[in-house]
């Protein structure tokens, strides 16, 4: 027989469906659970679409007869909005009229539809669950698993810590089973339950069943062992133990009993499936999203509708976008802890929320006569959770709280020991405090991870100080960390297997925590300088150049005399040295320090730190310009390498020679030492740059594709500086990268290709800036003025002056001019100032013949010759002379690119004197090229050329 049907009349919005005849809202088809009088509000608010409702009004008709103060009228307005999601991801449903009343303002849709009539006997399920007043956000897959889970298995308890949403989410898969079990769905909340035994009362009096016998249980499966039902036994974590007997003997003896449980730990019986609750997804890293990005979080959906609760009108913009992204991730996306913070949007703002954070486990929501007394603050849910632990799990608590972020079971076993507790027994703690969910437990690796929830450690850590042991234990945390980076570094071998310093990177919260504390008042001096001496090399590893600076520097201050001509100290020395040449640059305090680690490298015959500061320090003279002195350390760096017998060593050194040959003007050596560097370190291979610091074949890749272009291969430059540039990518090192980038933008300003100089420029200028790596935001501002220079179209002295600021910015970084000395030169003679131009030039030469860099004298008298030839026939025949032995010097050098500058200028000199001996002068160089043709320099060379030829035809004709 078919049921009668009805035609009812719906109205539609965003993606409900409300139905005032049967007095029912849905959300995608899935009914929506709203309390009766909000649903009157909501109704009549629907039904005068756009028009403001006034408040009075209202109350007369959801409260007929009857006095009530308003704020319930805004209570239940405001559940209506949570249920709806109103105020998130811009939407909008109800909107306050202030000191009037409500409007409904979401486009609405009428319609009639015919509905089956059921019996009300299939359509009525009993259940005691209570309306929800929120709408949950972020948790629809989690839902989704667990009704499934339900309908496989017969018990599936829900862990997880305080706060994160258990009960929510049980409510909400309860929610969706009513039509499912014939005999209902019951809650019953064991939170209020004082005594274990009282656990099969509380069942008892949920299903209405009589409480006389001490021992209700067998009464208990006697009602229930024929019915079809879902039990949710919510927060069971304080009777755990008769929690899960009931439950047993209710899968033994109730068939078709199945029970969802709430709890923070695991109830360890026969069949039991569990699901661990995450957090809410919030940004990883909060300060690189706009409003827009952040909204496909969980999180901050939750914190804006929560907001929303207590303000008008509730929207983030792009610059409180960090700011909501970091109080969610402080806040670890626990959905009770974000209400609470959301909740003082109204009274501190934003950014008084973040402060207030500090103290965050106190951070009150206004206090709501629905919430159970442990939720209605972050303190006391930990309070309750406290209660629950044995003596021995509090002490462990409490002493993991020194830890910062992850930490191993290797160092919870010595941080948190103690007190006649071994080790062993650490551990076995560590392990039910997990199952408890008061600590997470990621084993997914080689090594499992451990972490406190943020809000958990802070409680954590304020009862270790109220019990007085946090110096005590804050000194066994720092020893761990200083055991722990001395042992990295003296296994370095075995570091560089596993991944480096990046694969210890997670510590580094704990090495910062363990810095404080022996900085502190009550730390420790000498444990400090222990600690620092493997802390800096760390953070220099880790890119943190600065951090290991200012950590390196302090300690230095202090260092006493047990600690000189120590291994800690020659650490210190180092890492002062490299940090100081990466953020300051070419210093006497960073030469100081480089010469203070070679000294106690080779003291204390530490090969691998001899490498490594030798290659430091030929980076330092090369960039100061000294390449004599650069080239003694390349030698010296290959005696320690061949005596060590160690082929990446030899490769190492090099490539220091490499750079030190290129200076010298030798191009044969150089490409010699360039090919046995990749021959015994292939690109393909990874190098151990734990023992030999930064990867240099990082700058034998660059020099090679500076020899390239130098030696008359430009083509082959500019694939070699692609290579230099996917090499530096795949290291990620931002060293790495501003020598690619500076090598790079050279190579591409050298063959003409603007565009590409500018966008290597832009990102050298990019990365030298964000990590601090001097002096390489002055080169890269350098070289964006001689890209101005060379193509710009304004005026020539207003180029100039750019030129000239920049390059005076170069000269105080003691950086090496040579190379930008060029453009200045240039420059000056073309505006006139030539006196300038040669005073200049004579002092750069100068300067690099005293420091053997002989690379670029060729250049510098091609410019002599620009120099004296605008000057006139007075000193035409010291020009020739000048032209002519800048050919000379490039030829001996094989620097080709230098001598087709030098010709081109030559045959321009002989153009109106002797066009056969400008021709004669520049062609037989010009044919030496087999590539790159396209490039500026050869483009200038074969025009000069075609113009030669034609004026020979002119003359020819006349």
């Amino acid at each position: 027989m078919l049921s009668p049907t009805s035609s009812e009349p719906v109205i539609y919005f965003d993606s409900f469906r409300l139905f005032p005849t049967r007095r029912m809202l849905t959300e995608d088809g899935r009914p929506l659970r709203v309390g009766g009088r909000a649903l009157d509000i909501l109704i009549a608010l629907v039904q005068r679409h756009g028009e403001v409702v006034e408040k009075s009004e209202l109350l007369n008709l959801v409260w007929p007869n009857t006095f009530v103060e308003e704020d319930n009228l805004k209570v239940h307005v405001s559940a209506l909005r949570r249920a709806m999601g109103d105020g998130s991801a811009g939407k909008r449903y109800i909107v306050s009229a202030p000191g009037r009343g409500y409007a409904f303002v979401s486009p609405i849709t009428f319609e009639s539809i015919d509905e089956k009539i059921e019996p009300a006997v299939h359509r009525k399920r009993t259940h005691n669950l209570p309306t929800l007043l929120t709408r949950l956000i972020g948790r629809t897959a989690a839902v989704a698993r667990l009704a499934q889970q339900i309908e496989h298995h017969r018990i599936v308890t829900i862990v997880g810590a305080g706060g994160i949403g258990k009960t929510s989410v049980a409510l909400s898969v309860a929610e969706q089973s009513i039509p499912v079990f014939e005999d209902g769905v019951w809650l019953v909340d064991l939170a209020s339950v004082a005594e274990t035994r009282l656990v099969p009362h509380a069942l008892a009096r949920v299903l209405g069943l009589e409480t006389r016998d001490d021992d209700l249980l067998p009464s208990l499966i006697n009602a229930l062992r024929d019915k079809h039902l879902l039990l949710v036994l919510d927060n069971c974590e304080h009777v755990t133990r008769e929690a899960a007997r009931v439950t047993a003997e209710l899968m033994r003896n109730a068939p078709r009993v199945r029970i969802l449980a709430t709890s923070r730990e695991p109830l360890r019986i026969e069949s039991e499936h569990l699901y661990h609750l995450p957090s809410l997804d919030c940004p990883a890293s909060p300060g690189t999203l706009t409003a827009a990005e952040i909204q496909g979080y969980p999180a901050i959906q939750l914190f804006v509708e929560r907001a929303a609760d207590n303000l008008t009108e509730f929207e983030i913009s792009d610059a409180d976008a960090p700011i909501v992204a970091e109080i969610c991730a402080k806040l670890d996306g626990i959905p009770l802890a974000i209400e609470f913070a959301a909740a003082y949007v109204g009274t501190l703002g934003l950014r008084g929320v973040v402060l207030r954070l500090e103290d965050r486990l106190r951070l009150l929501s206004p206090r709501r006569n629905a919430v159970i007394e442990r939720h209605q603050t972050m303190l006391a849910t930990h309070d309750w959770s406290y209660a629950l632990l044995d003596k021995s799990e509090r002490a462990i608590l409490q002493r993991l709280a020194c830890f910062t972020g992850n930490f191993t079971m290797d160092a919870a076993s010595v941080v948190a020991a103690g007190d006649g507790m071994t080790s062993s027994e650490v551990v076995d703690h560590v392990a039910s405090l997990v199952t408890k969910s008061l600590v997470s437990a990621d084993v997914g690796g080689v090594v499992a991870h451990y972490r406190l929830l943020e809000t958990t450690r802070a409680y954590a850590l304020e009862k270790l100080h109220e019990a007085g042991e946090l110096d005590a234990v804050a000194r066994r945390h720092a020893t761990y960390f200083t055991d722990f980076l001395d042992r990295a570094w003296s296994d370095k071998v075995q570091l560089f297997e596993q991944g480096g310093y990046a694969s210890i990177g997670d510590q580094l919260g704990n090495v910062r925590a363990a810095l404080q504390w022996t900085f502190s008042t009550t730390g420790d001096v000498a444990l400090a300088a222990k600690l620092v001496a493997g802390a800096g090399l760390y953070f220099v590893e880790l890119g943190l150049i600065t951090e290991a600076r200012d950590w390196v520097g302090r300690t230095l201050e202090i260092l006493d005399d047990a600690h000189r001509n120590t291994r800690q100290e020659m650490m210190l020395q180092y890492a002062y040295a490299y940090s100081m040449v990466i953020t300051r640059g070419n210093t006497d305090d960073s030469n100081r320090a480089i010469l203070r680690s070679i000294e106690l490298a080779t003291l204390l015959e530490d090969h691998d730190l001899q490498i490594r500061v030798l290659g430091g320090y030929h980076m330092f003279l090369s960039r100061s310009g000294d390449n004599r002195a650069a080239m003694r350390i390349a030698l010296r760096a290959g005696d320690v390498a061949k005596k060590a017998n160690d082929p990446e060593a030899i490769a190492v050194a090099d490539a220091m020679l490499s750079r030190s040959y290129y200076y010298a003007g030798d191009q044969e050596k150089a490409e010699a030492c360039t090919r046995a560097v990749f021959q015994r370190v292939p690109l393909d291979r990874k190098i151990n740059t734990i023992r030999f610091g930064n990867d240099q074949r990082v700058r034998a890749l660059a020099g090679e594709a500076s020899i390239l272009w130098l030696v008359g291969r430009p083509k082959q430059a500019q694939a070699s500086v692609h290579q230099l540039l996917k090499l530096s990518g795949r290291l990620g090192d931002p060293i790495a990268g501003v020598q690619a980038g500076y090598a790079g933008s050279i190579v591409a300003l050298q063959c003409g290709n603007w565009g590409w100089a500018g966008e290597l420029i832009k990102q050298l200028g990019a990365v030298a800036r964000e990590h601090a790596v001097a002096p390489f935001p002055a080169l890269a501002a350098s070289l964006e003025a001689e890209l101005l220079f060379r193509t710009g179209t304004s005026d020539a002295a207003a180029r100039l002056s750019v030129l000239l600021d920049s390059f005076e910015t170069v000269r105080l970084s003691r950086y090496n001019p040579a190379y930008h000395g060029i453009a200045v030169i240039e420059a000056l003679t073309d505006v006139g100032r030539d006196t300038e131009a040669k005073a200049l030039l004579d002092e750069l030469v100068a300067d690099m013949k005293r420091k053997g860099q002989l690379l670029f004298i060729p250049e510098f008298r091609r410019l002599e010759g620009d120099i004296l030839a605008a000057r006139g026939e007075a000193v035409a025949g010291e020009a020739l002379s000048a032209y002519q032995h800048a050919i000379q010097l490039a030829h001996e050098q094989s620097a080709l690119a230098w001598e087709l500058r030098a010709a081109t200028s030559l045959a321009l000199f002989y153009r109106s004197r002797d066009p056969e001996k400008a021709k004669s002068v520049l062609l037989p160089v010009y044919q030496r090229y087999t590539e790159g043709h396209e490039t500026t320099d050869l483009v200038a060379a074969r025009r000069l050329l075609d113009d030669l030829a034609s004026e020979q035809v002119g003359r020819n004709a006349g």
